[in-house]
């Protein structure tokens, strides 16, 4: 038809109108929606990332588009709009209906007709229909939601992250230190040993550990693995203190002491309280007055040989459990081997002690026991230590007992 072009100038002043808009509102969509997300990571103090702004402009746009499709004028919509516009009194729309009818001269007619009023019509003084306020309003705000993207991570966060980077750091290597000390321990115990204390459950548990930058679950993490361990180095203590103690009393059985057999028989009946007592009253005691005399040292002599009669044979068995055990330290290196093997050294060193005292006495008769008596209490100490070390295993295995007959 002659008015084709015509239509064709009005639809696109009309499609360019629908552009705006839908600009417009894609402008204030992405504001909108990307303003709502950036805060998200705003207020929690970090910087926004910028697929961020990606996906609220895509989404913008896309809603914008499919709104302007639906909106997109044709040569119909373009007929309607300039009929009424241009007050043409719908003759682009007869024109349009009659171009479909079978009577061309009457069609003939009225496109003639048509085309003579269109030349004094102008579709670009058809107005852009869009708010200009509005295309402002959404200009400052999408620059406003653009510039949050210029906001740096507060310096909390940045010190959060670091010390995450940090604890994430110590985690692994705490892990990988603990793996070396569960395949150190796998070396060193016995078969039997890592059996009792369940090593492979602690090695499953070591595997399990994960680094992680977080402080709380880092120390909950490594705080199950070190009840767990420790539940395991008493069990393990506990077993070897039992082994050393049954090698005591087969060497204090032995002894022609009285004070041995005694001990070792209360041993023997599982009367350690008993055994601690009569440990204990085989302390030394201080002599009286401060200088020496003959009796005095052939008294202190008399107590020395009583206890070294009992901690020769002690020290005897734990070396004696430290030689036949595998371990970490072994067993006479821990626990109550150490103990009885401490108590002998100390009972040595006081038998030493006194021996100096005899010859300066001998040298000196004004000697005294100021050298002997402060080597003293360090005997006694080790001597308690091993009576109440006794005491306590007695403890635990009255527990034991009653705990067995629930």
């Amino acid at each position: 038809m002659k008015f084709t072009p015509f239509l064709d100038r009005v639809a696109k002043r009309l499609n360019l109108s629908t552009t705006l808009r839908s600009l417009i509102l894609a402008a204030l969509g992405f504001s909108l929606l990307g303003t709502l997300l950036a805060l998200i990571y705003l207020l929690r103090g970090y910087s926004v990332p910028w697929f961020i702004f990606a996906i609220s402009g895509t989404l913008s746009f896309l809603v914008a588009l499919i709104l302007a499709l639906r909106s997109w004028a044709n040569h119909r919509h373009a007929a309607h709009f300039a009929d009424k516009h241009f007050d043409l009194k719908n003759g682009i729309v007869t024109s349009l209906h009659l171009s479909e009818s079978q009577d061309s001269q009457l069609s003939s007619m009225q496109e003639q007709w048509t085309t003579t009023q269109l030349a004094s019509c102008d579709p670009q003084t058809i107005p852009l229909r869009y708010s200009k306020k509005l295309a402002v309003l959404a200009l400052l705000l999408t620059t406003a939601t653009a510039s949050m993207a210029l906001i740096p991570t507060s310096q909390g966060v940045l010190d959060r992250q670091a010390d995450e980077a940090t604890t994430l750091d110590r985690s692994a290597e705490a892990i990988d230190a603990l793996k070396k000390i569960v395949d150190d321990m796998e070396k060193d115990l016995s078969d039997d040993e890592a059996k009792e204390l369940d090593l492979d459950t602690l090695k499953k548990h070591v595997d399990q550990l994960e680094a992680t930058g977080n402080r709380k679950e880092a120390a909950r993490q490594f705080a199950r693995l070190e009840q767990k361990a420790r539940e395991m180095s008493k069990e393990l203590e506990q077993k070897r203190d039992e082994e050393t103690l049954k090698k005591a009393i087969k060497n204090l059985k032995k002894s022609s002491s009285k004070e041995a057999k005694q001990i070792a028989k209360d041993l023997e009946d599982k009367k350690l309280n008993d055994a601690a007592k009569k440990l204990k009253q085989l302390a030394v005691k201080k002599p009286t007055g401060k200088k020496a005399t003959k009796e005095q040292i052939a008294a202190l002599k008399k107590q020395i040989e009583k206890l070294r009669s009992v901690s020769k044979q002690l020290s005897a068995a734990s070396k004696s459990s430290s030689g036949n055990s595998a371990g970490a330290g072994a067993a006479g290196s821990l626990g109550l081997g150490a103990d009885m093997q401490a108590l002998d050294a100390q009972a040595k060193e006081l038998a030493n002690q006194l021996k100096q005292v005899e010859l300066e006495f001998q040298r000196n008769p004004n000697a005294n026991f100021d050298a002997f008596n402060a080597k003293l209490p360090q005997c006694n100490n080790a001597l308690n230590q091993v009576a109440n070390k006794w005491i306590r295993m007695q403890a635990r295995q009255s527990a034991k007992k009653r705990l067995d007959g629930l």
